[in-house]
């Protein structure tokens, strides 16, 4: 059934035109045509455990109980093998998957089909007791963790994340995430090494924010060049400072006060915020270490009060919440892939933010049925498992 439901949310001409859209629809192949491997994608992510021949036979069921034309054989000896379906992948690239990630992320909510139903709506993020006009947008730029396959082209893309010396443990990349909080939607994400971080970072944020946004961030991530551009477009910054609040002269009403700051470790430079007191934790009685607080580029507090940034931040939405929990068996707690070369890292992981944006729009009972990363049946079995900112 989680396959089948999967068929529904992303049917064929839905997939057929991001396919398309990527120069991807000329590669005809009479068992492993691009939409095709595109459903299988999904349910390698939705059942990361099972092998590729389990998941092209949980596929095959799939499509034939939904009726889908031009979808894998039923018969077992003539489904594909697990080097034709490798090659696949590697033709179609991550691109589709992206695309249809970004299309998913703008249609409404509201259960299987819903991806044709108002195409072209976009809801902006905003708080719902606020005129549309008067909206501030509220999105957070994260950095997570992902634990990869020991492959030779992984430990050429991706080794500098790994401890010197560590030549044991697995690579991770890095995946940098910027999401909308209120509509629960990746803007931008990118995959790269630890080396590779500001490049990423840059990548993220050029072109996906808007002037009058709000951006929350750890501040390991808000160099002086980030800053700068964020700030020249109209962007304000909320963001973590490790260490012990300065003291500030005046406090202000809610309770801030304005002080200046370095901005990015190391560096020489300072700039004017608003410190609005220590960083508030997710989890009650668990101390951060280091301690950090909290500082705005939002200098004015009725334009962004004290309580409505901290209650915000605490609030957030951030691409490991768009990842969902790790699954049974994760590497060190860091959410595993499978995918042996970097372009199948990437287009692996906008599969898994498709199924959790696919398990997000499910009613609560579908959802209970298809948990992502839970005890999953083998093919044949039955699967178990605040206050608002004002423009100015």
């Amino acid at each position: 059934m989680a396959v089948w439901l999967l068929l529904r949310m992303f049917p064929a001409r839905v997939v057929d035109r991001a396919v398309e859209q990527c120069g991807r629809g000329g590669q005809r192949n009479r068992l492993l045509p691009p939409r095709v491997v595109v459903h299988f994608v999904l349910a390698m992510c939705l059942f990361p455990g099972w092998s590729y021949p389990e998941i092209v036979k949980l596929l095959a069921e799939a499509e034939a109980e939904a009726g889908v034309r031009g979808g894998l054989p039923v018969t077992p000896s003539e489904l594909p093998t697990t080097a034709a379906v490798s090659r696949a992948r590697a033709r179609l690239g991550p691109d589709p998957l992206k695309v249809l990630y970004h299309d998913a992320a703008r249609m409404p909510a509201g259960g299987p089909g819903s991806l044709l139903a108002g195409a072209g709506q976009f809801e902006s993020a905003g708080r719902l007791d606020e005129p549309r006009e008067h909206r501030r947008r509220t999105v957070t730029l994260d950095v997570t963790a992902l634990t990869l396959p020991d492959s030779p082209q992984n430990l050429r893309q991706f080794d500098g994340s790994r401890p010197p010396h560590d030549t044991g443990s697995r690579p991770q990349a890095r995946l940098v995430g910027l999401t909308v909080s209120d509509s629960r939607r990746v803007l931008d994400a990118t995959v790269g090494s630890t080396a590779g971080l500001a490049p990423a970072t840059a990548q993220v944020l050029a072109g996906m924010l808007r002037p009058a946004d709000v951006l929350m961030a750890d501040g390991a991530l808000v160099s002086p060049a980030v800053l700068a551009h964020l700030r020249r477009a109209g962007v304000d910054v909320l963001w973590r400072v490790d260490g012990t609040a300065p003291a500030g002269p005046d406090h202000l009403p809610d309770g801030s006060y304005l002080s200046t700051v370095a901005v990015g470790p190391g560096s020489a430079g300072h700039t004017v915020v608003r410190v609005l007191g220590p960083a508030p934790d997710a989890v009650p009685d668990i101390v951060v270490d280091p301690p950090g607080y909290l500082v705005t580029t939002l200098l004015d507090p009725h334009v962004g009060p004290r309580d409505a940034l901290l209650s915000q931040y605490l609030g957030r939405w951030t691409i490991r919440d768009a990842l969902g929990a790790p699954w049974p068996g994760s590497h060190r707690g860091a959410h595993s892939l499978r995918s042996r070369w970097p372009e199948g890292v990437e287009q692996e992981l906008w599969g898994v933010l498709l199924v959790q944006h696919a398990l997000r729009m499910l009613t609560p009972s579908a959802t209970e049925a298809i948990r992502f990363g839970g005890a999953q049946a083998r093919p044949g079995n039955a699967v178990s498992s605040g206050p608002s900112l004002t423009r100015r």
